[in-house]
């Protein structure tokens, strides 16, 4: 029994890893389109850039960029509680907090261009 949860726990591990790399690789060409959306509009307030970004095309790219950006950054703060933080119980309160943290970012600038 104690080996098969070893078992899990390794492919856990190896599913952060990929997820991580691969959030990282899809945020180069979405934060190189966010930088040319931002200065190379006319988004010289928050309501033009707001009114580019709720485009069709642009809002799909977004909505991904978004998801990407905050998945990325969860997957890597979790790394480092695991690997800097060494009692379980802050290492858990931690852990559920950057959760937390990061769904309600990511729900406040889904209803701010989404919705």
């Amino acid at each position: 029994m104690n080996s098969f949860l070893i078992t899990i726990k390794q492919k856990e591990g190896v599913i952060h890893w990929w997820l991580q790399r691969i959030t990282s690789v899809l945020l180069i060409p979405l934060v190189l389109w966010f930088l040319f959306v931002l200065f190379n509009s006319d988004a010289s307030t928050f309501y033009a850039l707001f009114s580019h970004v709720t485009t069709s095309i642009n809002l799909y790219i977004f909505v991904i960029f978004l998801i990407s950006l905050f998945v990325h950054i969860k997957l890597g703060m979790d790394c480092i509680i695991e690997d800097y933080v060494h009692h379980e119980n802050t290492k858990y309160v931690s852990k559920s907090l950057v959760t937390l943290v990061t769904l309600i970012v990511f729900k406040f600038f889904y209803t701010l261009f989404v919705l």
